[in-house]
């Protein structure tokens, strides 16, 4: 483990003291599971005023983040935190071979209409068909060894709008060290299928709405 003020902080709350759950909630290269969160704060989808669809965020990429010596860590649980709007939701995982050439698809997909199983506006293709629904999901790869391997392993979320728009502010993932030791995973990134009622989200007009 490298001696980062926030790894070794961890270290010694593990050893000497125990963690409370609180503690134990950490964000993005705050803890040992990392997703490779997409850069921006929030990700939108338009869904045609009045119409009902499903929208798609992805290009969560579970890995263990460098900083830590874990050596697998298993995902147990996804917990999206919805502002507004249809609450159902499904998990996939996908799996797909980037190859060599990483300016080719497939790519991992920030967000798309639809749902991996019947994409709108990307080629079933390009999504593959290696698909499973989430129960758990274990990872034994660095977020290094992540980046320069081929095999892809993405962590997806669907929402489905009846006309309105959903808002998701954020979500969190329980997970397992091999060690047992139980962490949370926070994010705060905005997810939102535009709809009648959705367009606007922090004053920001995210849906591009004329």
């Amino acid at each position: 483990m490298k001696p980062t003020a926030i790894a070794s902080g961890l270290l010694v709350c593990l050893l000497l003291l125990g963690c409370s759950s609180e503690e134990r909630r950490h964000t993005e290269q705050e803890g040992p599971l990392s997703l490779l969160e997409p850069s921006q704060g929030l990700t939108s989808v338009v869904i045609d005023d009045e119409d009902s669809g499903s929208a798609t965020f992805g290009s969560y990429l579970p890995c263990i983040f460098d900083d830590f010596d874990d050596s697998e860590i298993t995902l147990t649980d996804v917990r999206p935190h919805f502002e507004f709007g249809n609450e159902e939701f499904d998990l996939t995982i996908r799996r797909f071979d980037r190859g060599s050439r990483r300016d080719l698809p497939p790519f991992s997909i920030t967000s798309m209409k639809g749902t991996p199983y019947e994409p709108e506006d990307q080629s079933a293709e390009d999504v593959g068909n290696d698909l499973e629904e989430f129960s758990e999901l274990t990872t034994t790869k660095t977020c290094a060894d992540a980046a320069e391997d081929s095999a892809v392993t993405e962590l997806m979320m669907t929402f489905h709008s009846d006309g309105e728009g959903v808002i998701v502010h954020g979500f969190e993932v329980d997970y397992v060290t091999q060690d047992d030791d139980e962490y949370t995973y926070y994010s705060e990134l905005y997810m939102v299928l535009c709809g009648s009622e959705v367009d606007v989200v922090d004053e920001d007009d995210v849906c591009n709405h004329q």
